[in-house]
């Protein structure tokens, strides 16, 4: 592994001590392990990963890996509504990019900060040009969908607020999912702020959810609590059929992820069952298009004002 050091020390999590950060080429930050509580291990083999201001200042995600249980860790960076525009899409690729580099055995969970695991497409993003940005913002969010659902490695959605419209979407893109209890919905806002679903995203809610689930979704706009949402059999409940209280999201999703990776599935036989299981979804979400989102509800109106 090739390293350098940082220009600063700080202080060490488990000892307290003051000690060199060493940062791989990755941008990933370890701390050396310590050996007893007064003294750092003096060799640099005796490593454990500590994410430590990883990401870049202006970085919208964080890329954190739990070497020891192969868990990785996605996290949408801030408080604002982590939207989706093609920055994001292209940034959170990337991130997806390094874990399929590695090839052990591992899984991924998706957690956010603040009051929104992910808001959908950046609307205000597309209304500043809407007639050069819709078709493209739409297509990266529906890419970044297909991206998702067809990940060869278990894929955990810890959704730690709401999940609202193209967020909605991208949740169920995940095979698996843990909400909080409280202050946190599920919500397709279509039907709401005249938004049409594109053919893809369609596809994908009808082969994740119930037929009646479904038809609540999307024609009543249904807000799914966490107690809903797992009666709807949209999220994960723990073994004793509880939903996990706000602090255990992660905790629990992180804690599934980690015996996912240690059934040790085989990668190329994991993707082919999933492009089988959504074949329809992701044909329709590589090859259907954005549908009537540009002809009719809010973005037809706003298109036509603009001619």
């Amino acid at each position: 592994m090739l390293r350098f050091p940082l220009s600063r020390r700080a202080r060490c999590p488990s000892s307290g001590a003051l000690s060199y950060l060493w940062q791989d080429v990755c941008g990933v930050v370890r701390f050396p392990a310590v050996t007893n509580s007064t003294s750092a291990a003096k060799t640099s083999d005796n490593l454990f990963w500590r994410p430590f201001c990883a990401a870049p200042a202006d970085a919208q995600t964080r890329l954190d890996h739990d070497k020891r249980n192969g868990v990785y860790t996605l996290t949408f960076l801030g408080q604002g509504e982590h939207r989706i525009n093609p920055a994001f899409v292209a940034e959170v690729e990337r991130q997806l990019d390094t874990v399929l580099e590695n090839e052990s055995p591992i899984a991924l969970v998706t957690a956010n900060e603040g009051r929104f695991w992910c808001n959908g497409l950046d609307i205000d993003w597309v209304k500043e040009d809407p007639k050069i940005r819709l078709e493209p913002g739409v297509l990266s969010l529906l890419r970044l969908v297909k991206r998702f659902l067809e990940l060869p490695i278990p894929t955990v959605a810890s959704i730690n607020g709401h999940a609202a419209g193209g967020g909605f979407v991208l949740a169920l893109a995940n095979d698996y999912r843990y909400m909080r209890r409280s202050k946190s919905v599920l919500y397709l806002s279509g039907v709401d702020i005249g938004l049409p679903h594109p053919p893809g995203a369609n596809a994908l809610l009808r082969s994740k959810m119930r037929p009646e689930v479904y038809r609540d979704a999307v024609l009543y706009g249904m807000k799914f609590n966490g107690d809903m949402a797992a009666s709807a059999g949209l999220v994960q409940c723990d073994p004793l059929g509880e939903i996990p209280w706000d602090a255990d999201v992660l905790k629990h999703a992180e804690k599934f992820a980690s015996f996912l990776a240690r059934r040790k599935f085989d990668r190329e036989v994991y993707g082919a069952m999933k492009r089988d299981m959504y074949s329809e979804a992701l044909e329709l979400l590589e090859n259907g298009g954005i549908g009537q989102l540009g002809s009719m509800g809010l973005f037809g109106k706003i298109l036509k004002g603009a001619e």
